[in-house]
């Protein structure tokens, strides 16, 4: 499991940072394909602003504003991100491979 940022944002400033999600996300499909024959699945998950300890401390409640830029107007809890990587993890997404699953509040969706 991958978990990575939307790679299909641009970020003025973050051409490196950008690029380097736009290869997880290629990399989650690659290994999907490599390695899917053998029963291997590999999924991405591309989380939205979540306030953690470690954004508090870079961004300060900056965080929050941003959250309120999305469509669900708030910034993610930890255990939300959490909740999508457990699915990919569990017998109900055996079906699922080679994706990436935002979990950004809708922000990929604007």
């Amino acid at each position: 499991m991958l978990v990575h940022e939307p790679a299909e944002m641009g970020v003025a400033g973050a051409a490196g940072y950008s690029a380097t999600k736009a290869a997880l996300a290629s990399f989650t499909r690659t290994w999907a394909a490599e390695f899917g024959s053998s029963g291997v699945r590999v999924n991405g998950v591309a989380p939205g602003p979540t306030r953690t300890a470690g954004i508090l401390a870079e961004w300060g409640e900056g965080i929050e504003e941003l959250g309120k830029t999305l469509p669900l107007g708030r910034t993610a809890r930890s255990a939300e991100i959490a909740e999508v990587i457990l699915f990919l993890d569990s017998p109900r997404s055996s079906f699922v491979t080679g994706a990436t699953l935002a979990a950004d509040g809708g922000a990929t969706a604007i």
